[in-house]
């Protein structure tokens, strides 16, 4: 009886051993910060998870912090492209930064020399802000520090020189840092506006805090209302047997 479910899993172990893994994991090097505060860089990104109520306890947020960021885990690849049907609530929460009045943000869409950079918010702007980008996307930040660096979600389109702190970081060391608020609807980046693979020790990543926002797709809230109707009309439809007595329909 055991041997179909062993075959099974063989199998199964199998098809995933060969999955092709484009994104492969990467390990974030956390640095003190610079700025106003203490500690290792996610700290602040712990702190920000409990004030907006994703964690009641400081230590888990710092653990999730730590590790809990799309890309550690070798399961769950790095996500630098989304492709949004219905487009995304883009906002910026929080920036703690000396170049905070001055750092822009954008979406792009390609890769290298070909690549087309659309911003969305200047230094005095911050959202939220609806997007609608077709086909896959990912985010910028226009850092003002070494004469203006481009700095993106994706680590192959950063600085050459990035070839990664750690083995694992074959794609260069990330200048952000992607967490998964909400399944396939939340998301938060983390930012550092200083190379992290130069002479900076800073790498606290909380430059920016931004949130993008999956916009629910029409048809899930076109049901949604169309049940909410039928179930008023059924319940209008529900005469009490005492009012048909009294009132019958062929009177």
């Amino acid at each position: 009886m055991r041997k179909p479910l062993i075959i099974k899993f063989v199998v199964l172990f199998f098809i995933l051993a060969c999955q092709p893994n484009a994104h492969p994991s990467f390990i974030v090097n956390w640095g003190n910060s610079w700025d106003p505060g203490d500690g290792p860089g996610y700290g602040f990104v712990a702190n920000w998870l409990v004030n907006n109520g994703y964690y009641a306890n400081l230590n888990d947020a710092k653990n999730f912090a730590q590790f809990g960021y799309i890309g550690y885990n070798p399961a769950q690849p790095d996500p630098f492209y989304w492709n949004l049907p219905q487009g995304a609530i883009v906002e910026i929460v929080q920036e703690i930064s000396a170049y905070k009045n001055i750092t822009t943000f954008g979406y792009y869409k390609g890769s290298g020399g070909s690549k087309t950079l659309t911003q969305i918010f200047n230094a005095a702007q911050n959202g939220p802000t609806t997007i609608f980008p077709a086909g896959n996307f990912g985010f910028y930040t226009n850092s003002p520090y070494g004469g203006g660096v481009f700095w993106f979600t994706g680590r192959a389109e950063n600085l050459t020189s990035q070839s990664g702190a750690y083995a694992v970081n074959s794609g260069g060391d990330p200048q952000s840092v992607i967490y998964e608020l909400s399944q396939n609807e939340k998301w938060l980046i983390a930012w550092e506006d200083l190379d992290v693979t130069g002479s900076s020790t800073d790498n606290d990543y909380q430059d920016m805090f931004v949130t993008v926002t999956a916009i629910p797709e029409p048809n899930s809230a076109a049901l949604l209302l169309l049940g909410l109707i039928s179930l008023l009309l059924y319940n209008l439809t529900k005469i009490p047997k005492a009012a048909l007595k009294r009132y019958p329909l062929n009177a």
